[in-house]
Formats: structure tokens, C-alpha cells, sequence
């Protein structure tokens, strides 16, 4: 389930989703209709997932997606909604890639 804030008729302020069981999911900020924030998501155990940046409803800037147990997996860098550079480190924290 998501709650979203409307006003005259678009997405306008923060936005919540929610798991099956109530916990936070996902959060975010609109404006306009378009995502405008940092985004953070959620494990179902309230562990963070992601925190994602979007301007103009893109992905931009640093992205970073964790493991379940809190390392980092991956660390996207984006410009204008493409990836300009990425990191995957192994869930101990080893560099395994840098493209």
C-alpha cells in the first residue's frame, strides 16, 4: 500500500509505502507529480535497502543499495538518469567491480 499527498490532483508532498505487515516500505517527497528527494527503501525487517536521489522524477547523483546485513552492494553514480558509474562490493565489503 502506498499514501501519497495530492494537490490539485498531483503527487505533492511525502509519499509513504508499506508492507503487507504495516512497516515502512519506501518513502519519498513529490512535487508537481515528479519524485524530488532522496528516496529511502526498506527490508521488511526495517533494515535500510536503498537511499536513491531523483531530481525531475530521474535517478541522479550517488545511489546506494545495501544487503541485508547493512554492507553495501552497489554504488551507482547518475547524471540526467543514467548511470555514470557503478561499485558492486561482496556482502564482507571487497571491491568486486568499478566500471
Amino acid at each position: 500500500m502506498t499514501e501519497w499527498i495530492y494537490r490539485n490532483g498531483k503527487r505533492h508532498g511525502m509519499a509513504f509505502g508499506y508492507f503487507k505487515n504495516g512497516r515502512l516500505k519506501d518513502k519519498g517527497t513529490y512535487q508537481n507529480d515528479l519524485l524530488e528527494s532522496p528516496v529511502l527503501k526498506y527490508y521488511p525487517d526495517g533494515a535500510v535497502k536503498a537511499r536513491m536521489n531523483f531530481k525531475h522524477d530521474r535517478l541522479e547523483g550517488e545511489s546506494i543499495i545495501y544487503y541485508e546485513n547493512g554492507q553495501v552492494q552497489y554504488v551507482y553514480r547518475y547524471f540526467k538518469g543514467r548511470v555514470w558509474t557503478r561499485k558492486d562490493y561482496s556482502p564482507d565489503g571487497k571491491l568486486l567491480r568499478k566500471q
